[in-house]
């Protein structure tokens, strides 16, 4: 890791990262000394139980947050999986880490370096054969994360999608960008399943960028909330309903008080 890199990495303050406190190299070594994990104890591939739609997709869209922070800065994560990504249940946030393989690009559009040992279902076709790394091939893993994340919920994986469970997924995700989805499903994962089919795109100059990725998943979560109002509504009511009370018929009698009695209305 050059010293570039490394002044990068150190300067790094975002909510979704974790933060690199110090960095030493020793024996054409790095190691990497990150600050405590404030919760965020348990890796994203490791969640046991359903947490629902909407906090899986705040999931999704904190981590794409991350990852935009990271190409703000034109570092490149260069090994993102699901194993890297650390989360605070009890908060519902979380924290990307695991940057050793990170490189600044430093005004260059690609950098050359080994692959990780056992990321090659993770990493891009350009990755895999010609070991280039660019913001293109961290997109690239970053759809291979959502897929992993999503396959961790039972309730999704059980509905009947065009992925099989990521264990079962072949080695070459790219395979998957040409598999066809029906036009007329609407719902949440279908809607990411396309952009993840863009961000597989064998041709790295076509795949989106993780601003274009993050809008659309902010889209999605809106759609969320606003479907989650409109059932509760028609379920329930509004909070306040304004009615009026109409009597069939009036019949007013005269009484007779006395001056020293009192007048009590009960409404």
């Amino acid at each position: 890791m050059n010293l570039n890199t490394r002044r990068k990495l150190l300067q790094l303050n975002h909510k979704n990262i974790l933060t690199v406190d110090k960095i030493k190299r020793e024996h054409f070594m790095t190691t990497l000394i990150s600050k405590a994990f404030d919760g965020h104890g348990c890796p994203l591939s490791n969640i046991k139980f359903d947490i629902g739609i909407d906090q899986l997709f705040s999931y999704l869209e904190q981590i794409t947050l991350a990852l935009l922070q990271l190409h703000n800065h034109n570092i490149v994560h260069c090994d993102l999986r699901c194993d890297h990504i650390y989360i605070n249940q009890a908060k519902g946030t979380v924290k990307i880490s695991h940057f050793g393989r990170s490189v600044s690009l430093e005004g260059r559009t690609y950098a050359f370096k080994m692959m990780p040992t056992e990321a090659e279902k993770w990493s891009a076709p350009e990755v895999r054969v010609n070991k280039m790394y660019s913001k293109s091939s961290d997109i690239f893993s970053l759809a291979v994360v959502f897929w992993e994340a999503i396959c961790t919920q039972q309730d999704v994986v059980n509905s009947f999608y065009p992925l099989p469970k990521f264990h079962q997924c072949k080695t070459n995700m790219e395979a998957y960008a040409d598999i066809n989805i029906t036009d007329n499903r609407t719902d949440d994962i279908t809607k990411i399943l396309k952009c993840m089919k863009q961000c597989w795109n064998p041709n790295q100059t076509k795949r989106p960028t993780a601003e274009v990725i993050l809008n659309r998943i902010q889209q999605i979560r809106r759609d969320i909330l606003s479907y989650w109002s409109t059932d509760r509504e028609r379920k329930f009511g509004t909070e306040e309903t304004g009615h009026e009370v109409v009597y069939e018929s009036i019949i007013e009698k005269p009484v007779l008080i006395s001056q020293s009695s009192t007048v009590e209305e009960k409404l």
